[in-house]
């Protein structure tokens, strides 16, 4: 893990390609070939939303869930595991770039979310 344009700061830093850095009239500190080359950002946010499911709050489900929690920390509110992810592009990728640029990591709600921790 890194900084968000940790190459950038290191380019500026005078560590990379010699050639690179010169362009940019900082001195050279490091020659390191290959900083930056195939880099990606990976900036990461989280949000939380609700939606209208067929069970009511509080229905015999979210009841059982609750419980299942409360007794051994076991259960659906206890996973961390993803559950669904996709990816897509944005309409910021070049018109030539068919790659996705974000990905969505859809999970369930954690013990935190209903006041369990």
């Amino acid at each position: 893990m890194g900084a968000i344009r940790s190459s950038q700061l290191l380019r500026l830093s005078g560590v990379g390609n010699q050639s690179e850095v010169k362009s940019l009239s900082i001195p050279l500190v490091h020659h390191l070939p290959g900083v930056g080359e195939n880099l990606q950002d990976h900036p990461l946010t989280a949000f939380t939303f609700g939606s209208v499911i067929a069970q009511a709050p509080g229905s015999i489900i979210d009841q059982a869930a609750y419980d299942l929690y409360r007794a051994n920390k076991t259960g659906i509110l206890a996973s961390i595991i993803a559950r669904t992810n996709f990816f897509m592009r944005t309409k910021y990728q070049p018109i030539n770039d068919t790659r996705p640029d974000v990905q969505v990591i859809v999970t369930t709600p954690g013990p935190s979310l209903f006041g369990l921790v």
